[in-house]
């Protein structure tokens, strides 16, 4: 099995975060701190594969769910998805990357019964096209580059909330 921590912070918190780890002083909707990046001590027979940690901006996704037009548990789960996809490795830095990671979002959100995130982005299902909504933070298509981006801090890093454990 494996774990993943997730947490609903404040937008000062994941600033912090943002700052610190990306040098961006501003809040982003989600960062994932991989625990498998980088060298860390092997893992224990039987027990859960530690991931590391989704953290989410609760005042940015919920300004984004009211600008998207979207039930805030639906962004979330989009949020909360997005985000362990990074830590399992997965990212959007090349269109094929980008294609694959959306792929995956849209059918885990499927099997929810959430609608794709992206469709009305892309202009799929709104006759006003991609200029009547604002793309959706998350998509990994996003011009607004870095509002979903998996980060790992430093090992070792002492600030991080799960390296004291």
């Amino acid at each position: 099995g494996a774990e993943a921590t997730v947490v609903l912070a404040d937008d000062a918190a994941v600033r912090a975060l943002n700052r610190a780890y990306r040098g961006r002083d501003k809040p982003t909707n989600v960062l994932s701190f991989a625990l498998t990046e980088g060298d860390g001590p092997p893992p224990v027979d039987g027990a859960p594969v530690l991931l590391g940690d989704v953290m989410l901006a609760y005042e940015t996704v919920a300004a984004e769910s009211k600008t998207l037009g979207k039930p805030p548990a639906d962004h979330l789960y989009h949020l909360v998805i997005h985000g362990v996809l990074h830590l399992l490795g997965y990212d959007h830095d090349t269109p094929d990357r980008a294609d694959a990671m959306e792929g995956l979002e849209t059918a885990l959100l499927a099997r929810a019964g959430i609608a794709d995130p992206y469709a009305d982005a892309a202009g799929d299902d709104d006759p006003g096209g991609p200029a009547a909504r604002p793309p959706d933070p998350a998509s990994p298509r996003n011009p607004a580059a870095g509002r979903a981006t998996s980060t790992a801090p430093p090992p070792g890093a002492a600030d991080h909330p799960d390296r004291e454990r």
